[in-house]
């Protein structure tokens, strides 16, 4: 059934770019509404404060939007392709409960307002089954409130039977589906005889103390959340209104006590809420005020200072023991002059797990500041220069790959090791180049990551280089074990082309290593099994003939899991 009012050209989330975490905070909202409306008096304080967020995310929305169109299916619902609620369990799900009245799309218009929201929610909430109910059905009842500023589209069995009262087993029979226009669709009035909007049949539903405990979990989980939103932007407009006068300062200063107070006591989810939501609305709505823009600047230039760093030291070491992601979540929202004074206090913090959390923000702040970044390389402590390394791993700048080179020559083993990773990240000549040299390296741990980070690299420009090592005499004295990762990174890397070379390998009767001549054919026949084509086929089935030992068993064991026969075998 087409809207009364088709919705006009919006961006959805089948646009490019397009964010759709707004809508899938605003359809929780409203799920949140649903619940607790059955559970609380329309007076409840809860209520009130669930219609405010709602209504408020709406109004954020139709800012830039000027419809909310919602597909309708048994657990979700869809802004255009994209899912922005789903619930499988439907005795609690918004979109079944939709569903099953046989709406199949519902669209918000700007202007809806806390008593249209109040009662399509309430409508939702109706026991059909209950003996009071036998005579009503959704469908009836939303045709008949005549929402001014939502609109949906019902099956056409579902809309006539609420119409003409259809037997539901006819509706049941029907041969088919069809949608159709919303009932009363062209309808013409006169104000003067309109009749007010149908109330609102009052519905009992009896819970468990367990599920009313739950449900008013789940509502009063984030109140403190919207309690703060609101008083902040309640704040924001009062400084927007009295810009430049006196009583707009005290207004600022009031705000800045108020994230001052989040800050000194490690609500840093709260702080990034809204010191986000501030710099939204300096660079939206507020973007013309002198007083916001100012506030906005102040505070970032505030909570990016090296007192209120040096702070933050004694905050996560003594007293925060909240979620890391709530900490990244407001270090991030920090801008680029943050970043030396995070990398300074990097030694203080004792928690590796809140160092690394700081080393995250500063990779994705501190582009500007390699310099500072790369001075804490020459720290006597191991663990310092260990952040420092994972920071230049993070940041994605090439600048980055000249502080690495130099730690790759750390005395500390495990230092060489995160040099190694952090290095990979990067490409490029030079990158392989370096991380060739670290196949020299004294320890058999850092060979292999130097080795594995080649391999997923895939460059065939250090093919060459590989071959250098492995026919070079000191390859003689690995353990057969590395040796055999040498030439399984030579298949991986050159696949067939390297074909040849392994063969011309297990045909070789003099080596500088003669006592390690068995390995070395083991190795090529692992590396032939790697590539697995006819041609490697072929060369293991030679060896199988020709070769003795071992490396006769490895042969034929290799062209068995190649799938041939022992017949095929010979």
């Amino acid at each position: 059934m087409v809207s009364p009012r088709d919705p006009p050209p919006s961006r959805h989330a089948d646009d490019p770019g397009t964010d759709t975490t707004p809508v899938k905070e605003l359809i929780q909202s409203l799920a949140k509404l649903r619940k607790a409306l059955r559970i609380y008096l329309p007076n409840n304080e809860v209520i009130d404060r669930l219609q405010t967020e709602v209504t408020h995310r709406l109004s954020r929305y139709f800012q830039s939007h000027p419809s909310l169109p919602l597909g309708v299916s048994p657990s979700e619902l869809m802004l255009g392709p994209e899912v922005v609620y789903n619930q499988p369990d439907r005795d609690d799900s918004l979109a079944f409960c939709l569903y099953r009245e046989g709406v199949r799309s519902i669209i918000f218009y700007p202007g809806v307002e806390h008593r249209e929201i109040f009662d399509f929610l309430a409508l939702l909430n109706l026991d059909m089954l209950s003996a009071d109910r036998v005579e009503d059905d959704v469908v009836t009842l939303l045709w008949e409130r005549d929402f001014e500023n939502i609109d949906y589209m019902v099956i056409e069995e579902l809309a006539s039977v609420a119409a003409a009262k259809q037997p539901l087993r006819e509706m049941l029979d029907a041969p088919h589906l069809e949608t159709a226009r919303t009932a009363g669709e062209a309808i013409e009035f006169d104000p003067v005889e309109m009749t007010p909007p149908v109330a609102i049949p009052v519905n009992t539903v009896t819970f468990t103390d367990d599920e009313i405990e739950k449900l008013r979990t789940e509502i009063e989980v984030e109140d403190q959340d919207i309690l703060l939103s609101g008083i902040f932007d309640v704040l924001l407009e009062l400084v927007f209104r009295e810009m430049g006068s006196e009583e707009g300062r005290r207004l600022s200063e009031t705000v800045v006590r108020m994230l001052e107070a989040l800050y000194e006591n490690g609500q840093f989810r709260h702080l990034a809420a809204l010191l986000k939501r501030l710099h939204e609305l300096s660079s939206g709505p507020f973007s013309s005020s002198p007083s916001i823009n100012r506030l906005a600047r102040d505070a970032g230039t505030m909570f990016s200072s090296r007192e209120k760093i040096a702070q933050l030291t004694g905050i996560l070491n003594l007293r925060y023991h909240g979620g890391l992601n709530d900490v990244i979540a407001y270090l991030t929202t920090l801008p680029q002059l943050a970043a030396p004074h995070l990398i300074a206090i990097l030694p203080d913090v004792v928690h590796l797990s809140y160092r690394r959390v700081i080393c995250e923000a500063v990779a994705r702040i501190g582009k500007e500041h390699l310099r500072e970044i790369g001075g804490k390389l020459d720290d006597p402590r191991p663990y310092v220069v260990r952040d420092a390394v994972y920071i230049l791993g993070r940041i994605d700048d090439p600048g980055a790959i000249e502080f690495l080179a130099k730690t790759l020559r750390h005395h500390n083993r495990e230092i060489r090791m995160e040099s190694v990773g952090a290095l990979s990240r990067y490409r490029g000549q030079n990158v392989e180049q370096l991380l060739l040299q670290m196949l020299l390296d004294q320890d058999v741990d850092v060979r292999t990551a130097a080795l594995r980070n080649i391999v997923a690299m895939g460059s065939t420009r250090v093919v060459d280089s590989l071959i250098s090592f492995i026919e070079s005499e000191d390859f003689g004295a690995k353990d057969l074990t590395e040796k055999r990762r040498f030439f399984i990174a030579l298949a991986k890397l050159a696949g067939a082309l390297l074909v040849p070379y392994f063969g011309e390998v297990l045909a070789r009767k003099r080596f500088f290593y003669r006592t390690k001549e068995s390995e070395i054919k083991q190795c090529a026949v692992a590396a032939l099994s790697s590539v697995g084509n006819d041609q490697a086929k072929a060369i293991l089935k030679e060896a199988a003939a020709a070769q003795t030992g071992i490396v006769r068993e490895k042969a034929i064991e290799a062209l068995r899991t190649l799938g041939m026969r022992d017949e095929e075998i010979g």
